[in-house]
C-alpha cells in the first residue's frame, strides 16, 4: 500500500525501532560536539569563515573569538552571520564584507532571530547563529516523527533519509538557510492540516523570508478550486512581506544582485554538469568525492522525479509540496550544480516529499537507498571531516 496518506499510527511504537531513532539522534550530536565545537570558538566552525575575507570582515567580529577556515574563502554562512550583526542593513561595512548584500539580505529572518534573540549583543548573535541549524536539527527529526512514527523498519528509513539528506547536512555543516526553511515549511504543512490556515500562511512568509525558493513549497495549500478562499488567504499572508522585504531591498540597494545567475535555460546546465562530471572522472580527476558524487545527486534527483510524476497525486499535500521543485530542477544554472550539495539543499522539499510517498511495494527500498544513500555517506563524511 502506497504510503500516501500519512496520518499517525495507532500501533505501539517498536523498542527497536525507537531506539534506532534516538541512536540517530546521538550520532549526530556526538558528531558535531568532536568535529565542530572547541572551548574557544564555540560552534562557530559551523559558519565557516574563510581567511580570503578576513581583511574585510565588520568590524564588531574583530573582538571575537570565531573559527577561521585557513586558504579557503569559506561559505555562505559567513556573510548571512554579518548580516546578523546589522539586519538594519544600513551599516556601510556590510556591502565590502561579502559577495552581494542584496542577494544575501533577501533571507533575512535567520539573521535577524539571531540579532533579537542575542539582544543585540555581538558575542551572542554570533554564537546563536552558528547553533541555530543544530536546533533545527533536532526540531526537524521530532517534526518527522509525526507523520513518521517509529512503527515500522520503513517508516526508520525514509525518516533517517529525511533527516541525513544531503541537503539537511549541508545546511547543519555550514550554517546555512535551507533547514531551518524546511523546519517552518513542515510547520506551516502541519497547521494548514490542523485548518489554521492564518497561522499556516504567517510561517510561510517566515519560510520565505528564510529562503526565498522555499515558497514554492507552499503549493501544498492548492487543494481545491472550492477552497479558493482559504487558498487566496494564504497566499497573501505567505507572499505578501516577502515580495515587500524584496521591494524594500531594490529601493535599498538599487545595484541589484547576482542571483539570475542561478538559473538558466532548461536541462542546459543539468546536461553539462552530467557531462562535465563524466569528463573528469574518465580522465582520472577527482575533487574529493565532488564529481563522483554529483552523478550520484543528479540519479537520484532523477529517481525521485520519476517516481513521483509517474503516478500524479495532486490531492496529496506533499506531491503538492514536491510539483514546484520537480519543475524548478531543469533550469537550476551553474553556480549551483558547481557543488552538488547546492542542489541538494535548494530542492529539499523534493527529496523530504519523495522519502514520505515513496510507494511501499518491493521497490522500495532499492528506490529508497538508490536515491539517497551515497550523498547522505558522503555528507556524513563531510559534517565529520
Amino acid at each position: 500500500m502506497p504510503f500516501n496518506k500519512l496520518s499517525p499510527s495507532l500501533m505501539q511504537p517498536n523498542n527497536r525501532i525507537l531506539f534506532a531513532y534516538h541512536l540517530t539522534w546521538i550520532l549526530i550530536l556526538v558528531i558535531l560536539l568532536v568535529f565542530r565545537f572547541d572551548r574557544e570558538n564555540g560552534f562557530t566552525s559551523l559558519i565557516r569563515f574563510g581567511q580570503s575575507w578576513e581583511e574585510h570582515r565588520v568590524s564588531e567580529l574583530k573582538n571575537l573569538h570565531y573559527a577561521v577556515i585557513h586558504n579557503q574563502s569559506g561559505y555562505d554562512g559567513q556573510f548571512y552571520a554579518q548580516i546578523a550583526l546589522h539586519p538594519h542593513l544600513t551599516d556601510p561595512e556590510l556591502a565590502a564584507s561579502m559577495d552581494s548584500v542584496h542577494y544575501r539580505a533577501r533571507r533575512i529572518f535567520l539573521p535577524a532571530l539571531a540579532f533579537i534573540v542575542g539582544l543585540g549583543q555581538p558575542f551572542f548573535i554570533l554564537h546563536l547563529f552558528a547553533v541555530f541549524n543544530v536546533l533545527c536539527w533536532f526540531l526537524l527529526a521530532w517534526q518527522l516523527t509525526r507523520w513518521l512514527p517509529p512503527t515500522s523498519w520503513e517508516n526508520f528509513g525514509r525518516w533517517f533519509f529525511c533527516v541525513a539528506s544531503a541537503g539537511v547536512l549541508t545546511s547543519l555543516r555550514s550554517a546555512l538557510t535551507e533547514l531551518p526553511s524546511l523546519c517552518l515549511l513542515l510547520a506551516a504543512v502541519r497547521l494548514w492540516e490542523l485548518n489554521r490556515i492564518y497561522w499556516a500562511g504567517i510561517l510561510m512568509a517566515l519560510t520565505g523570508l528564510t529562503r526565498e525558493t522555499a515558497v514554492l513549497g507552499g503549493f501544498f495549500a492548492a487543494d481545491s478550486p472550492r477552497h479558493w478562499r482559504r487558498i487566496l488567504w494564504f497566499g497573501v499572508i505567505g507572499l505578501a512581506p516577502v515580495l515587500l522585504w524584496s521591494f524594500y531591498l531594490h529601493r535599498l540597494f538599487p545595484e541589484g544582485d547576482r542571483s539570475s545567475n542561478n538559473f538558466s535555460l532548461p536541462f542546459v546546465e543539468l546536461l553539462r554538469t552530467t557531462e562535465g562530471a563524466i569528463q573528469f572522472l574518465s580522465k582520472g580527476i577527482e575533487d574529493n568525492g565532488r564529481y563522483t558524487f554529483r552523478l550520484f545527486a543528479v540519479a537520484g534527483f532523477l529517481i525521485q522525479c520519476i517516481v513521483l510524476l509517474r503516478i500524479p497525486q495532486p490531492k496529496n499535500l506533499w506531491w503538492r509540496m514536491a510539483l514546484p521543485f520537480i519543475l524548478l530542477l531543469p533550469f537550476l544554472g551553474e553556480p549551483v550544480w558547481d557543488g552538488y550539495w547546492a542542489v541538494c539543499r535548494t530542492l529539499l522539499p523534493l527529496t523530504v516529499a519523495f522519502n514520505l510517498l515513496l510507494p511501499s511495494n518491493r521497490c522500495f527500498w532499492p528506490l529508497l537507498l538508490a536515491a539517497n544513500l551515497p550523498t547522505t555517506l558522503h555528507s556524513i563524511f563531510r559534517l565529520a571531516f
